[in-house]
Formats: structure tokens, C-alpha cells, sequence
């Protein structure tokens, strides 16, 4: 959702997704329709242990195959940044940015040391870093020792959380709630 937000509103670079598995929340007509491409690694929905040769084995495979036609690659999934980065590396493209998007590893201890140690290959092979605030920067890219990244705020449409004097009428009658009435 994040990047698409992005897509919707950054008119002058073209954008392509490469996405690790098949899924309808990934928004292929709409990126199709704007001139985008979208490019799965598997068909599969669930991920496991089991599908991590195939993912990087289709990684190499798109980097060979596409890597010409790219001057940057963005990634946003950077706790499994290796095949992605490390194939876009081995085939020439020069510009490759992780994104934070999160100030945790993980939700158990478990997850954020199985998270970590996939990190760790992150400075080796992206030259840009990116964090969706200061503390996300901090919190993610400090402990692997890089300490220079940019911020870039999360592309979130205002508007669309603007007030609405109808919204806000329809959803009191809906619920019967008076018009004095304070809701928070």
C-alpha cells in the first residue's frame, strides 16, 4: 500500500514491481493500466522455508534477464533483501536503496534474531537507505552500523482523511447518533 501510494503520486518516474508472491492485494491492473509492469517471483501464497530456493533461484533469474532496463532498485522488504539486492548488484544495476518502513525487527524474539541476521548483508549490497522517519532509520539501519540514510515520509493522501461535513452527517444517521453529540 505504501509504495502504491508512491506510484499514484510520483507522475515522472515509471515504475516496475517485482514481488515476491502472487496475491490480489498487489494491485496489478492499476500499476498495468499506469504503464507499470509487475513481475512475481512465485505463484505461491504462502511463504516457507520451502520456497526460499525458488526465490532466489527466480531472483537471479529476472536480475539476468532485466537488469539492462533498470538504473534503480527500491526495495521495500529489506529483512529478505539478499537475493534481490545481491542479484541486482551482480548484474549492473548501480542504484540500489533500502527502505525502513517499521522501527521493529519482529513481533516475538524469535523473529526479530531471525530478522536481523537477514539484515545483515543490507550494507554490503544497497548504496542507499531510506526510512520512513528518523526513528525507523535509527531503530533499523544503527545496529548494522550504517549510520547515514535520508528520510521519506510514508505517501499518504491527506485528502482523503480530510473532514467531510456529509460524511459526517450520513455516518450520525447511520448510527443514530445526535447531532450534539461528541464521538471521537
Amino acid at each position: 500500500s505504501i509504495v502504491m501510494n508512491f506510484y499514484r503520486n510520483i507522475k515522472d518516474i515509471q515504475f516496475d514491481f517485482l514481488v515476491s508472491v502472487r496475491s490480489e492485494r498487489n494491485h496489478e491492473e492499476e500499476i498495468k493500466s499506469s504503464g507499470g509492469r509487475v513481475f512475481y517471483m512465485t505463484d505461491s501464497f504462502s511463504l516457507s522455508v520451502k520456497l526460499l530456493p525458488e526465490l532466489i533461484r527466480n531472483s537471479k533469474r529476472f536480475f539476468k534477464e532485466h537488469a539492462g532496463e533498470y538504473d534503480v532498485v527500491h526495495l521495500h522488504t529489506a529483512t529478505f533483501c539478499y537475493p534481490y539486492l545481491y542479484h541486482a548488484k551482480k548484474y549492473g544495476i548501480e542504484r540500489r536503496i533500502a527502505h525502513a518502513h517499521s522501527i521493529a525487527f519482529g513481533n516475538s524474539k524469535l523473529s526479530s534474531i531471525r530478522n536481523t541476521l537477514m539484515l545483515l548483508p543490507l550494507k554490503g549490497l544497497a548504496d542507499g537507505f531510506l526510512a520512513c522517519s528518523k526513528t525507523a532509520g535509527e531503530k533499523f539501519y544503527y545496529p548494522l552500523g550504517i549510520k547515514s540514510f535520508e528520510t521519506m515520509l510514508n505517501g499518504i493522501s491527506f485528502e482523503k482523511f480530510a473532514f467531510d461535513m456529509q460524511a459526517r452527517r450520513d455516518v450520525r444517521q447511520e448510527f443514530n447518533v445526535a447531532d450534539g453529540t461528541v464521538l471521537v
